[in-house]
């Protein structure tokens, strides 16, 4: 009876020590020691039952403070998740320092699908520390507000605008190619906003119903390189210009700027161009090849750069895209009758290989390679390797490989010209001639040196002399400009061409 007796009472403190096990926590938070457990924002943010919920006496939280208010400042943990903590003593804590924050007995409540604690009884930093920034397209920010809510955001690539001056500070507007945001600079903090940033960076907030980053200083803004006009690019980074005479740039479209110049030379001649610089980064502007017609080879008959803009204008009708300017493009020749202009080189349009043999051995091409990947110059062997992954191509002959100009000797002539640099921007260069009062025309060796100026790795100069020729479509008018000079007597004696670039843009 003794044993039997002494095994029940060890069986019963073994259940009853197993219990209080298990139990523990439940046990001790009966009465909890104050301030002893530590949670996270993640733990908090599961806890919330879409309700303000009182916190346990026991909670403290840490994490590091982003940003701060008046009356409040921004903590996140290291995960990316954000809270906003109401404290009268907000804008007198650290930015980038980790902060115990004593939150037993806080409310921690839900506001536009952003957390915030408020009471907090306590706060204590502690050691430096860093936060990561979460980059977003600025598209994402308004449909994903709650789940970056209070957290380092960064947006890329973005050109600035004033909005309105606040009663707190400056609103601004911070737009992508995917779409705009707000952006706040509070009138505490001594900040230059650029026209351009290629980071930004603050506290994702809630401002006028809408989005909006908060800056904290002036390290949030890496402001965006601005390349020099295109003449000052030249002057500074060639030794072809002795003087200018006029010069001037023109963004003719986002994305898309027109210069037009005139300059003695080295030689002392006189020599004018018009130049474009189109940025293929911007998913509204793009190029492709055009024909009589908007017709694929055979071409059977020359059009003016206008009439061949008209076409692809009518081939694109409803899709928002028109023809913006014209360039000459590729060179071509006949046969006897019945005509038939050859263009020397391939034609991919729209990644549809439309002629992919070559008039000689030695002619060349230039081509853009699908989704914006890059670009690709040389004769047949590297076409055939590439014309799978080709968006658009056409012929030409290549002056500048790799950022080396290559030697080609020919007199001077009026000329066009297409290059590329590694800013995923194209060139297309139009040089005047045969009017010696206005320009002496250009060696295919100038060509590339003033593409290598501007900032090109490759190109390729195309069809000259009479046949060189550009519009610009005129906003008031709906017609195209010629803005050449390249002939003798009559700048429109030139009956039609068989191919040309086209830069388009979605309107």
């Amino acid at each position: 009876m003794k044993i039997s007796y002494i095994k029940q009472l060890l069986c019963a403190l073994a259940v009853l020590t197993a219990g209080c096990s298990k139990h523990g926590f439940e046990q001790r938070e009966q009465n909890p020691a104050p301030f002893t457990k530590k949670v996270t924002l993640e733990e908090l943010m599961s806890i919330y039952k879409e309700a303000p919920t009182k916190l346990s006496p026991a909670f403290y939280t840490e994490g590091i403070v982003v940003g701060t208010e008046n009356n409040a400042f921004y903590l996140q943990e290291k995960t990316g998740l954000g809270v906003r903590v109401l404290y009268a003593q907000g804008a007198q804590l650290a930015i980038g320092q980790r902060t115990k924050v004593v939150i037993g007995g806080s409310t921690l409540s839900k506001q536009r699908e952003a957390f915030f604690i408020a009471d907090v009884s306590g706060v204590e930093q502690m050691e430096p520390a860093s936060a990561p920034s979460i980059s977003l397209p600025v598209s994402a920010l308004l449909p994903d507000w709650g789940k970056y809510a209070s957290s380092l955001v960064s947006v890329s690539n973005v050109s600035l605008r004033h909005v309105s001056d606040e009663a707190d500070g400056k609103l601004y507007e911070a737009a992508d190619n995917t779409g705009a945001t707000l952006v706040f600079v509070p009138g505490n903090v001594d900040i230059t906003m650029p026209a351009k940033a290629d980071v930004l960076t603050g506290v994702l907030t809630w401002r006028n119903d809408a989005a909006c980053l908060s800056i904290r200083m002036q390290d949030d803004i890496q402001e965006a390189y601005v390349e020099p006009p295109m003449m000052d690019r030249i002057v500074l980074n060639t030794t072809l210009v002795r003087s200018v005479i006029a010069s001037s740039e023109t963004e003719i479209a986002p994305g898309v700027k027109r210069a037009a110049a005139q300059y003695i030379n080295s030689a002392g001649l006189v020599t004018s161009f018009n130049m474009f610089e189109i940025d293929l980064n911007n998913p509204g502007v793009k190029l492709e090849g055009g024909t009589p017609n908007n017709a694929p080879p055979p071409i059977t008959a020359i059009h003016t750069l206008a009439n061949m803009a008209a076409a692809k204008n009518a081939a694109y009708e409803g899709t928002g895209w028109r023809v913006l300017a014209a360039t000459t493009g590729d060179f071509y020749v006949t046969t006897p009758a019945p005509v038939t202009y050859i263009p020397n080189g391939p034609f991919v349009r729209n990644g549809a290989v439309l002629k992919d043999d070559f008039y000689a051995p030695a002619d060349e091409f230039f081509g853009i390679l699908k989704n914006n990947a890059g670009f690709v110059l040389g004769r047949k062997a590297e076409f055939d390797a590439s014309k799978n992954n080709l968006q658009e191509a056409l012929g030409g002959r290549v002056i500048l490989k790799d950022g080396e100009v290559v030697v080609v000797t020919a007199a001077r002539e009026p000329r066009t010209a297409i290059g590329y640099s590694d800013r995923n921007k194209v060139y297309l260069f139009v040089g005047d001639g045969r009017k010696l009062s206005l320009s002496n025309g250009f060696s295919p060796v100038e060509i590339a040196e003033i593409m290598k100026g501007v900032g090109a790795a490759g190109a390729v100069y195309m069809n000259g002399g009479g046949a060189t020729v550009a519009v610009v479509e005129n906003p008031a008018t709906g017609q195209y400009d010629k803005i050449s000079q390249s002939h003798a007597t009559n700048d429109n004696h030139n009956p039609g061409l068989a191919i040309c670039w086209t830069v388009m843009v979605k309107q």
